[in-house]
């Protein structure tokens, strides 16, 4: 079975009074939508972000319905790959802002001389174990004790 086969089917199942298989995969609007999404996600990607968007009751046009949720998943993934990798690139920069006032926090302790710089070191190496954010801790502490 195809991946255009397997959407249509699915999809036919879900909804069988407003769509036939036959038709559904006859339309090439429906073929190239498919081939389109199919860049992205898979089959069964495809017939769940089809069904998640609800029933078809009061549509007039069922398979064009169906056609333009189709052709939507593509853009919709995209753009939630992207808020991902905002959301990423935001706790990235938080776990660096932290390590360098944690840096400076340590620094002024230092100088108070509560603490010895290698201690201080020691410390942030072990409470920061990925590299660039360690590097930006002992930056931090480096920066304040010159």
């Amino acid at each position: 079975m195809t991946a255009h086969e397997h959407v249509a089917l699915q999809l036919a199942r879900a909804f069988p009074e407003q769509l036939q298989l036959a038709p559904l995969l006859a339309a090439k609007a429906f073929r190239a939508a498919v081939d389109e999404a199919l860049q992205v996600m898979t089959a069964d990607e495809i017939v769940i972000g089809v069904l998640t968007r609800g029933n078809l009751s009061g549509a007039r046009n069922a398979y064009g319905v169906i056609i333009d949720r189709i052709k939507g998943l593509p853009e919709a993934r995209r753009l939630a790959a992207q808020v991902i990798e905002s959301d990423e690139e935001r706790r990235r920069f938080a776990r660096l802002g932290f390590a360098a006032r944690r840096g400076e926090e340590l620094a002024r302790l230092v100088i108070d001389g509560r603490l010895f710089e290698d201690e201080a070191e020691r410390q942030l190496t072990t409470e920061f174990d990925e590299e660039p954010v360690r590097e930006t801790a002992l930056d931090a502490l480096r920066g304040r004790l010159q």
